[in-house]
């Protein structure tokens, strides 16, 4: 077997004992969904890194077909032999953490179409970012990065940067997707019930973007056509898109969340220009590093509530992002949102043992006020505004669509559920009139500082 460019490596990986041990990882079963975000095409040219014993890199090669090219890379040759007499022979020996393409391969360099991956990112911990540089450099431009690592079916799906040129071209068709993973945790198989469900949000949640209820804090905005805006916490997009008209053909509004399937969702609903990151440690992919610094307004709604961890991160990142004297404008949820249905979960949590979670920042308007000073903002106006809301459904309905993931994401479906039950029963008392309609108390803290000169 050639293994032209190989890196030496201390080998300890044997390729029958993970065969028999792990074939699991790349069964059908296990495979199926991450196989079909990728969606391999014939005649395309895909770089499995971390191919390991080659499984998955013969049914890549069978998805492209002759006209296509599959090159496999691992840093185990005990691995890549075991490929090499699997059928696989375009293969060679690296660390993917510091990817060199040998010369072999050179002509290939920049031109993939996909990059593939499969139970190795995991393993990447002295430098996975050189992974992601690796990547970069060995698609095209506009190519998909596509992979699963850690064990519980965790798929990140991006894109390499597309846009080049000029300031003004790059603004305007910034459509290139960015990943962050800010958190990763030690879950069972059911981390994905516990993401943000886009149907589920917007059926429960709709009255946090509803016009009525985002009328005052789009006048304190005061967005003008030709306006660079960015919406923090943009969710499904709804706001996003009336930033998007606002500002016209001549501005530029950016979405900004933490969840790729809210992103999804905006996409789908007509968003062009977004942005995956946690904004309490807000990075900007260097690409667009020209944008920071030139924002007329950043908005926000219905998001800093979130970002107990760091509620100064996120003002950080506003005022990175804004040009001196820019609007930093929005509503989150204050001091006393929730009040009933929080003493119920707390109430609920105990008799089970459990310390109840505070995972949520609910300031009075003193508390942010000096969270906005000491990043040098200019309080011009904060102010908590309570409102009675009526749910459009039940109270369980709306804690799945809210509180679940606060609150409940470490247990399992069915002693979830049995608690949702347990919380409303003891809300209707107080939450539910006698036409078996739902209320619920919330008191969105409403503000508009500006960035420091």
């Amino acid at each position: 077997m050639d293994l032209d460019g190989a890196v030496p490596l201390k080998d300890t990986w044997s390729a029958s004992q993970y065969n028999k041990a792990a074939s699991f990882v790349y069964s059908d079963a296990y495979t199926q969904p991450i196989l079909e975000l990728l969606s391999p095409h014939e005649g395309e040219r895909i770089l499995d890194m971390g191919c390991g014993t080659g499984e998955l890199t013969h049914r890549l090669q069978e998805f492209v077909g002759g006209a296509g090219m599959v090159v496999g890379v691992d840093s185990s040759q005990n691995m890549l032999e075991k490929a090499w007499r699997n059928g696989v022979v375009n293969v060679f020996c690296c660390d993917i953490q510091s990817l060199i393409i040998p010369d072999k391969f050179k002509s290939l360099r920049g031109t993939f179409d996909a990059v593939f991956t499969n139970a190795t990112l995991h393993w990447c911990k002295r430098d996975p970012s050189g992974v992601v540089r690796g990547v970069k450099h060995a698609l095209r431009p506009g190519g998909r990065f596509v992979g699963e690592f850690g064990g519980y079916l965790n798929c990140v799906v991006v894109k390499t940067p597309c846009c080049r040129g000029t300031y003004e071209e790059r603004t305007s068709n910034l459509t290139c997707e960015y990943t962050t993973i800010s958190n990763v945790r030690t879950m069972p198989d059911t981390t994905r019930e516990y993401g943000w469900s886009p149907s589920l949000y917007n059926q429960n949640a709709a009255f946090a973007y509803s016009e009525e209820s985002t009328r005052l804090v789009f006048e304190l905005l005061s967005l003008q056509s030709g306006e660079r805006v960015v919406d923090m916490g943009c969710g499904t997009g709804e706001l996003t898109l009336r930033l998007q008209q606002l500002a016209g053909r001549n501005g530029l509004a950016l979405g900004i969340d933490a969840s790729e399937s809210m992103l999804e969702k905006a996409r789908a609903n007509g968003v062009k220009n977004l942005l995956c990151s946690d904004i309490q440690k807000l990075v900007v992919p260097e690409e667009f590093n020209d944008l920071v610094g030139t924002f007329d307004a950043i908005y926000t709604n219905a998001t800093l509530h979130w970002c107990k961890q760091d509620p100064s991160g996120a003002v950080q990142a506003a005022k990175t992002l804004l040009k001196p004297g820019g609007r930093f404008v929005g509503e989150l949820c204050g001091h006393m949102t929730g009040m009933g249905i929080r003493s119920a979960i707390a109430q609920v949590l105990k008799t089970r043992g459990i310390n109840p979670p505070d995972p949520w920042f609910l300031p009075q308007p003193e508390e942010y006020t000096k969270v906005l000073e000491a990043e040098g903002f200019k309080v011009e106006h904060i102010s908590l505004n309570p409102r009675i809301v009526h749910l459009p459904g039940s109270m369980s309905d709306f804690f799945r669509a809210i509180y679940k993931i606060a609150f409940l994401k470490d247990m399992s479906e069915e002693e979830a559920e049995k608690v949702i039950q347990e919380i409303s029963e003891i809300c209707q008392f107080d939450q539910k009139d006698q036409n078996g309609r739902w209320s619920y108390l919330y008191v969105p803290l409403r503000f508009r500082a500006i960035a420091p000169m």
